[in-house]
């Protein structure tokens, strides 16, 4: 499975999430969807020469496993999102944080300086990332980051990437 492409601004680069094809559930595909993240390592594509980086490496072990959702350029295109599945968790989706890193284009493209974000108050909750502010300062999420939310009743959240406050948009029912 492949899928969520996102193309940078300067229209060099695709990136999108990919299964590892060494996760030990072969016939268990709908986690690995482009839409469930699950075994999803994040690639990039150079569209000037068609060739192929991975940014990301997942990690498959007995008590958890990770995965990469919804990557998205900067409007600078210097650095790239994702939601990120880590750890243990009890709910059915998993549990994401948000993750930002500077896309480095050489000596081959690649990540670096990655930091996470944890909004909200729900220890374990689903997150996907939407879309950069104008300036890049924040990105706006979907997740279901209050105490007792179901994971099917999102809200929109915005988090500050200089000061990791969050805020919520839009407030569901769902709590």
């Amino acid at each position: 499975n492949q899928g969520q492409p996102a193309e940078s601004p300067d229209g060099n680069y695709i990136v999108f999430q990919a299964e590892d094809p060494t996760h030990p559930y072969p016939s268990l595909h709908n986690p690995a969807e482009p839409g469930g993240g699950v075994w999803n390592n994040l690639w990039v594509m150079d569209l000037r020469d068609d060739n192929v980086y991975q940014l990301t490496t997942v990690y498959i072990g007995a008590s958890y496993t990770s995965g990469s959702l919804h990557p998205h350029f900067s409007h600078d295109g210097t650095k790239i999102a994702w939601g990120d599945r880590e750890g243990a968790s009890t709910e059915v989706l998993g549990n994401w944080r948000l993750a930002v890193a500077d896309f480095v284009e050489t000596p081959t493209p690649h990540l670096a300086n990655t930091v996470y974000y944890d909004p909200g108050d729900n220890t374990n909750h689903w997150l996907e990332m939407s879309s950069w502010s104008l300036d890049d300062s924040e990105i706006y999420i979907s997740c279901s980051c209050t105490t007792g939310q179901d994971d099917s009743t999102m809200d929109v959240v915005k988090v500050n990437l200089g000061s990791s406050a969050w805020t919520r948009i839009t407030t569901t029912s769902g709590v």
